[in-house]
């Protein structure tokens, strides 16, 4: 019997744009044993790029179309996110889901991380 799965998120854009043809565990093989399967790839901006925010977006959301994946692209973490202008641009490339926070706080939202919760959305 063959399942079907819904990941809802994996870091292969990361590997595959820092790595340049890094291994990561979501593979074609691998996502060919299943019924149906349907992946999230993760846009996620680390700390470390922060005050790039928007380049590192853009960044791995080329790195996805360059290799031909096939999936939902999100955004993790609101950093690069600066206007309604920025929203409308993600979405006009593909981006459907955004996390608003990872674990620290952004323009937009408290994290995980934030003491003062009276910060942003929470």
């Amino acid at each position: 019997m063959k399942y079907s799965v819904f990941d809802a998120h994996c870091d292969t854009l990361c590997i595959m744009e820092e790595q340049k043809n890094g291994k990561s565990h979501v593979t074609a093989e691998g996502m060919s044993g299943y019924e149906k399967y349907t992946q999230v790839y993760a846009c996620f901006i680390a700390p470390k790029y922060y005050s790039c925010a928007k380049e590192r977006a853009i960044r791995l959301i080329d790195t996805y179309y360059q290799n031909n994946l096939n999936g939902i692209l999100s955004i993790e973490g609101g950093e690069c996110i600066e206007s309604a202008e920025d929203i409308e641009q993600y979405y006009s490339r593909g981006v459907r889901i955004a996390a608003l926070t990872w674990n620290n706080t952004n323009r937009i939202a408290a994290g995980a991380d934030e003491s003062d919760k009276s910060k942003g959305l929470t």
